[in-house]
């Protein structure tokens, strides 16, 4: 069932590989607002820095790429996953979820029109 937390793989066009996404908020129960977790860099963004504690697919320093946040809908993600387009993951904990969210109301980066979709820390 995707809620918050729900974790999944999926193609990112630019790169040759999958990246790890995770569901930060269900909008409406119609819609989810995700963001994605990419390899921590110099210039990187580092309002969340997750590591390889905080979820199985991380193997190394990694950060939230609050930038290219997106909101989809529920059924269209429920498709991606049973035409196996996207891959669901172990969801993150609450504590690292939590994490995540407080990182977007910090993060210069996370869209403004989105703020109002995060729950209160």
């Amino acid at each position: 069932m995707i809620s918050t937390g729900f974790a999944f793989l999926s193609p990112t066009p630019e790169y040759e590989t999958n990246h790890l996404y995770i569901v930060i908020s269900i909008i409406n129960n119609i819609e989810v607002l995700f963001v994605n977790v990419t390899t921590k860099k110099k210039n990187n963004d580092t309002s969340c820095i997750l590591t390889s504690e905080d979820h199985d697919f991380i193997i190394h320093d990694s950060v939230i790429n609050y930038a290219d946040a997106k909101i989809a809908k529920i059924e269209n993600l429920q498709k991606a996953i049973d035409s196996q387009v996207i891959h669901p993951q172990k969801p993150v904990s609450i504590s690292v979820l939590e994490r995540i969210q407080k990182g977007a109301l910090n993060s210069n980066a996370f869209p403004q029109g989105y703020l109002k979709y995060i729950p209160d820390q």
